[in-house]
């Protein structure tokens, strides 16, 4: 008799674990998930942004950083964002492949379209530049000589690098390039100030924002990750570039 009910707890015990393993392992809340050669942003809180003094003449809103770039949010602002898919590599999104340039917002716009993606928002762009915490630069707090395409003459364009050319200059996550190298459309329409620059536009040419500075040492565009300046939507220039976005799609988690 002993036997039998030891016997009946052996089994009763193994069907408690069995069930237990299946509630760890069974299927859960959908995961979000990229196309090849996209990375995830998971969705979250991030500190955007970069804390500027600003000028009391300049107005209100208005963040005139050190050689004529501005810095969007001034000051530093933790801003929530959902989670989405981003390119690993500048457009066409190979490794080696030279960044497609000379390129309007427009053109960025339908070339990401036709691929069934999008241009990211600047809010997006930055928060796979700079992180959860920040950062100034997509691989860290401070700026490293030779870490990303940021060491060029002013104004040479054949300084232009293969995307994934600085093995370093990535994200924690792996998005090659954010800082330096080319500048990148983002969907945003410009958010002032306004500066009497005829190739930039002014309000009536309802400019589009550029993200991520330039390779060029001391150019006014900047090369850290607040880094930005604009260009009428229509306009092509062979330092500008961009990389696509997308939503995320979602996978049953322990599915194949």
């Amino acid at each position: 008799m002993k036997r039998i009910y030891h016997v009946l707890a052996v089994i009763f015990l193994s069907a408690c674990n069995a069930g237990s393993q299946g509630a760890v392992d069974g299927p859960g809340p959908p995961a979000p998930a990229c196309a090849d050669g996209m990375i995830l942003i998971p969705g979250g809180d991030y500190l955007l942004g970069r804390t500027i003094t600003v000028p009391p003449w300049n107005p209100p809103g208005d963040a005139l950083a050190p050689l004529g770039y501005w810095s969007l949010p001034n000051p530093a602002a933790t801003v929530s964002v959902r989670a989405f898919c981003i390119d690993v590599f500048e457009f066409p999104n190979q490794r080696g492949a030279m960044p497609q340039v000379n390129v309007s917002w427009d053109d960025a716009t339908r070339l990401c379209a036709e691929l069934g993606k999008r241009l990211p928002s600047r809010t997006e762009w930055q928060a796979a530049a700079q992180g959860k915490s920040g950062d100034l630069y997509s691989y860290g707090p401070s700026f490293e000589q030779g870490r990303c395409n940021t060491d060029a003459r002013s104004g040479s364009f054949e300084a232009i690098s293969p995307g994934g050319s600085f093995p370093r200059c990535a994200s924690p996550l792996g998005v090659f390039d954010l800082n330096g190298n080319v500048s990148e459309w983002v969907l945003d329409d410009w958010a002032g100030p306004w500066q009497a620059n005829a190739l930039w536009g002014g309000p009536e040419a309802r400019p589009k924002t550029m993200m991520g500075g330039t390779a060029w040492v001391g150019d006014i565009y900047g090369q850290d990750s607040t880094s930005r300046h604009r260009h009428p939507p229509h306009q092509r220039w062979q330092d500008d570039g961009f990389r696509c976005a997308k939503n995320t799609a979602f996978v049953e988690r322990g599915q194949p």
